[in-house]
């Protein structure tokens, strides 16, 4: 995961052979991983929310900030990571993106938080909320450049269906959102190098897809 300001290029598919070989090419930045991720989808929330497991767990927001073409600007801001058990300004830092979609966290199950308590709570809060659970193995590599480097990294999902997910971020300094972004130029560089364009991915953000999840659709169509 990128932190701060980074551009990212997302699609969903299954990536032909010719893909998967050439990205298996790439330098290697980290070996197979075995995730769980639990996002929440409630009407008009904007931000992706995700409580993970396996890696990096913890409470995690995640904020859309551009879209450019094929590209979106994303930030993660690392003090919007909180580990488990939560405490209370993770719990506050929630309870205040949902008071934005008219929902009232209050109280909490208890403090500190786990994991287990936290999704409890949530599932029984309000029928509005959905926590979509994501299983998938993830793997990474480094695109590198000119004009940048790029992380690409390839995630086998298994639940809630069968489908890779192919993404891209640009990998080094942080961005600044009202300046012209080498992080772009090297996202655009690396999809026509790796010849993305020639695939049949559906370019959609976690945030996309688990609205579709949640609705119980195929991001497949």
């Amino acid at each position: 995961m990128a932190l701060g300001v980074h551009w990212e290029w997302r699609g969903f598919g299954q990536g032909s052979e010719r893909l998967l070989e050439a990205i298996g090419g790439l330098e290697d930045l980290f070996p197979l991983q075995d995730v769980v991720d639990r996002y929440l989808w409630i009407p008009r929330l904007t931000v992706n929310v995700k409580l993970r497991s396996g890696v990096q767990d913890g409470l995690k927001f995640k904020r859309l900030l551009a879209r450019a073409r094929e590209l979106e600007l994303w930030h993660e801001d690392p003090d919007e990571l909180y580990d488990f058990p939560l405490d209370s300004t993770a719990w506050e830092r929630l309870a205040s993106e949902l008071r934005k979609v008219g929902l009232t966290l209050s109280g909490g199950p208890g403090q500190p938080t786990d994991l287990s308590a936290t999704l409890d709570h949530l599932r029984t809060l309000d029928e509005r909320i959905a926590v979509v659970e994501v299983h998938k193995t993830r793997q990474a590599w480094l695109w590198p450049g000119p004009p940048g480097t790029v992380k690409v990294e390839v995630a086998t999902i298994t639940s809630p269906e069968d489908v890779l997910s192919i993404g891209l971020e640009n990998w080094g300094d942080e961005e600044e959102p009202e300046e012209a972004s080498a992080g772009q130029a090297a996202l655009s560089a690396a999809i026509l190098e790796l010849d993305l364009g020639a695939e049949t991915l559906r370019l959609l953000s976690y945030l996309d897809a688990t609205e579709i999840w949640a609705r119980g659709q195929s991001v497949l169509r």
